[in-house]
């Protein structure tokens, strides 16, 4: 049922995936763009990042549905149900995470090198998360985490 709904021209879902895929916008590669020609933190700056943003966010989703559609069985609206669950509870611990960052940076014990690893290590958690505990792709698990 998913994959017919995705899948109204018949074209494999293989090609589905790598059009996926393809849509994904390089935001370093954006941000340095505009920041080379003085554009960064102008009115039109901030729109072009965050139509890249959105753009993304929703490649991703899109991934995670087309890859729930290969498994066959699987319901459209159970996908999006997973999803939205994944994203709330990312927004409220992203919240609190946040907050105790903040305190934590703030302190003199910290450095450039415990952060770098926390933050992968908070990449993979969220991946791991996303994957076993929601059921949706890894990728929007560490996508939530960066």
């Amino acid at each position: 049922a998913l994959a017919a709904a995705f899948n109204p021209t018949g074209a494999p879902l293989e090609h589905m995936f790598v059009g996926t895929v393809f849509t994904a916008t390089s935001v370093s590669i954006t941000v340095e763009t505009l920041k080379e020609m003085g554009k960064l933190s102008t009115r039109s700056g901030n729109a072009i990042l965050g139509a890249a943003l959105i753009d993304d966010i929703l490649g991703l989703i899109l991934l995670t549905l087309i890859t729930g559609a290969s498994t066959g069985g699987v319901s459209l609206w159970i996908v999006l149900i997973k999803i939205a669950a994944f994203f709330a509870v990312s927004l409220v611990l992203g919240f609190f995470l946040h907050k105790a960052i903040q305190k934590w940076m703030a302190s003199a014990r910290w450095n450039r090198k415990r952060f770098a690893v926390i933050s992968v290590a908070f990449c993979f958690l969220y991946a791991y998360v996303a994957e076993e505990v929601f059921g949706v792709a890894d990728i929007i698990g560490a996508f939530c985490a960066g």
